[in-house]
């Protein structure tokens, strides 16, 4: 019996199947080689399919909500068509690959006016306005981490989303350094916070399109220009309801910013990027630009996933108040990373485009 045993072991290993020699036999390399390009090919077939319809979503995004959120991945679909047409070519796929380029190039020319479009440069390098903003997420117990980064970048104006009463609490740390707040503290996710070293006029905490979710607006005066600074947290669009009421909240910031005497401010987290039709709206109505204009993406959401998250927080500005400079913040807790923005606000004589002013 053990005689045996040894013998049918000895026969299968020299088994044509499990032969030691078979990864060596071209046409056992040949079959394994067509199925990989088999399989390639497949996968590409259907990253052409998905972009397609993408490309007709982004389309439809003004009508129908579901299709409104497949805008917000534009830079996912872009390395996606990258990664097919790669594969196509591999594969000897030409016509493949050159269907996959046509929606490729549709992506990527909607990414790349951020990185190449720039903004009228200051005359000056130095900033006179430094602008914070943060969505601190009401639950996240490491406030320190939020309070070193204020110490560390020293900016003029702080705006805090989901302020909740511990972390109102917390930032009373702040207030010698930033004498003039204005504050909401809530249990909730819609807690609200602006907190500034220059004296602010005209402030007030008020409900922006819906009775139950506050905003903060106030005036303040720099380089002799008057600033109106609008700090909101929009809805984040789960529910249809809460998505018409995203867009609503949209809409009346872009009323408020139209509507100031000299120049605007509007930043948060307005849980929507910059390809939205609504955040297009925004802009549009506002007469605002998005200061990460020639800066980039910059996404803030999720904080542990930065190089593929999504842009949903936001500093928009008057085109005559100048950028010097954007960047994210470090992790501070959140699911969101801060956004820290150096502004120039020049004179009236100073504007680099007269026809700038408003």
């Amino acid at each position: 019996m053990r005689g045996g045993a040894y013998a049918l072991v000895a026969h299968s290993c020299h088994a044509p199947g499990l032969s030691s020699s078979s990864s060596s036999d071209p046409e056992f390399n040949s079959f394994w080689i067509r199925s990989f390009f088999a399989v390639g090919v497949r996968l590409v077939r259907l990253c052409a399919a998905g972009l397609a319809v993408c490309t007709v979503l982004y389309f439809l995004a003004s009508y129908n909500r579901t299709a409104e959120t497949t805008t917000h991945f534009v830079t996912w679909y872009a390395l996606i068509g990258l990664a097919g047409i790669a594969v196509a070519l591999i594969a000897r796929q030409r016509k493949l690959a050159a269907l996959c380029l046509v929606f490729t190039l549709f992506f990527v020319a909607l990414i790349a006016p951020w990185y190449l479009a720039q903004s009228p440069q200051p005359t000056s390098s130095d900033p006179n306005l430094r602008v914070l903003t943060a969505n601190v997420h009401s639950i996240n117990e490491q406030t320190s981490l939020l309070l070193d980064l204020v110490v560390q970048e020293d900016p003029d104006i702080v705006m805090i989303q989901e302020l909740s009463p511990m972390w109102v609490r917390a930032l009373q740390s702040l207030r010698d350094a930033y004498p003039y707040h204005v504050e909401r503290g809530r249990p909730d996710h819609f807690g609200i916070g602006l907190y500034s070293r220059w004296p602010l006029e005209n402030s007030e905490v008020f409900n922006l399109a819906d009775d139950r979710y506050p905003a903060i607006r106030a005036d303040i005066q720099v380089n002799g220009r008057l600033i109106s600074v609008l700090n909101m947290h929009t809805m984040p669009p789960l529910t249809s309801a809460a998505f018409e009421l995203r867009n609503a909240q949209l809409a009346a910031a872009g009323e408020f910013a139209n509507g100031v005497d000299d120049l605007a401010i509007v930043a948060g987290d307005l849980n929507i990027t910059m390809w939205s039709p609504y955040y297009r709206a925004l802009e549009s109505k506002s007469e605002l630009r998005n200061v990460r204009r020639g800066f980039g993406i910059i996404p803030t959401w999720p904080a542990n996933l930065p190089l593929l998250g999504l842009a949903l927080d936001h500093v928009l500005a008057s085109p005559d108040i100048l950028v010097v400079d954007v960047e994210p913040g470090p992790d501070i807790g959140s699911d969101h990373l801060p956004l820290l923005v150096e502004l120039f606000v020049p004179e009236l004589d100073e504007l680099v485009d007269p026809t700038l002013r408003r």
